[in-house]
């Protein structure tokens, strides 16, 4: 592989998301999943609480010395191209720890690269695993990503989980290829750090002024037990997404960008994102629900999908799920809360 093309293909395995014209039984709708586009009017609302119509194959590779891991849907682009996310994982997490949301994602038309970056536990620079998510953002802006299908290039955003959801912000700050930025109970500055530093040029607090340039539109996701505590043994916890530096924080610092959502979701834990069962010291650190997931779950999955058909295709019957009907519904039920109510009590 030379430096100027990012190869995404070792092996390949089948993702278990099925098209709608898989299952004959199901009776699911055929433009359940057609591909988005400006030129469509709000009379094809589409149904975004049901995977799309795309069977997923996931890709295994790597760019520039790091591992990578590309949802890739199964069937030809449309004519310009299907659009595309590159996603950073939590810290000390990695690239195979979200399939399911991942999986979701492309089974709407995108092709979604997981990408790893630089997480050591002593002297993180989080300017450097920026660079990471950049670098693969810029290659397939320039066309030079081999292994996929088309990919429209004014149809890419950049996401992530925790210290990934702040990676994506950095990344978007930086990089105009990247047209709207979904982050999944971002985490600001660097809580707990061991040997301190938190706010210096390698480890920024973005609330203290850069967040307040970014220009694209963003969707910010909390949970409501992200503030919460998990001990461990005798041992005290720390809460993952601290309440002046989650995703509230990132929502009311970005007053630039050209649209914000900011969605809450009800009794979920900052690990709650993440594919179940997920182990490793995250999961155990961090506080996670115990209840069933299932609603909240399908929530997330809709409204980042609609996030995506409404900024990055036009979609707009897409903005009910971020603001209109399908929004208040999700309030109405209990599954979303309201990010301006107070922090409750932790359990």
């Amino acid at each position: 592989m030379t430096t100027s093309t990012m190869t995404t293909l070792r092996r390949t395995t089948t993702l278990a998301l099925l098209a709608c014209a898989a299952i004959a039984s199901s009776g699911c709708a055929a433009e359940r999943g057609d591909e988005l586009d400006s030129s469509e009017s709000a009379a094809s609302a589409k149904d975004y609480g049901q995977k799309g119509k795309y069977p997923v194959e996931i890709r295994e590779g790597g760019a520039y010395g790091r591992d990578m891991r590309v949802f890739v849907p199964q069937s030809p682009p449309p004519p310009g191209g299907f659009g595309a996310l590159v996603f950073a994982h939590g810290f000390q997490l990695g690239v195979d720890d979200y399939d399911a949301l991942l999986g979701y994602v492309a089974s709407w038309g995108y092709v979604v690269f997981s990408v790893d970056y630089p997480q050591p536990f002593i002297g993180m620079d989080h300017r450097t695993a920026r660079d990471a998510i950049v670098k693969v953002g810029r290659a397939i802006s320039d066309g030079l990503v081999t292994g996929v299908p088309k990919i429209a290039k004014s149809r890419l955003a950049v996401g992530g989980h925790s210290l990934g959801g702040k990676l994506a912000v950095m990344a978007a700050l930086v990089e105009p290829a990247f047209r709207a930025v979904v982050a999944f109970d971002p985490v600001d500055g660097a809580p707990g750090t061991p040997l301190g530093g938190e706010g210096k040029p390698t480890l920024p607090i973005l609330a203290n002024g850069s967040l307040g340039a970014l220009e694209q539109p963003a969707l910010f996701f909390g949970a409501e037990r992200s503030h919460c505590a998990r001990g461990i043994l005798f041992f005290g916890g720390q809460a993952c997404a601290p309440s002046n530096r989650d995703a509230s924080t990132f929502f009311t610092a970005s007053t630039a960008s050209a649209a914000r959502y900011e969605l809450t979701l009800a009794d979920f834990g900052h690990t709650d994102f993440l594919d179940d069962p997920v182990g490793g010291l995250t999961r155990d650190v961090c506080f996670h629900s115990k209840s069933p997931r299932g609603s909240r779950i399908a929530a997330l999955h809709a409204a980042t999908v609609a996030f995506l058909a409404r900024h990055l295709h036009g979609e707009t019957s897409a903005q009910s799920w971020l603001n209109g009907a399908e929004h208040a519904k999700l309030l109405a039920s209990g599954v979303l809360l309201d990010p301006s109510d107070p922090d409750t009590a932790c359990p």
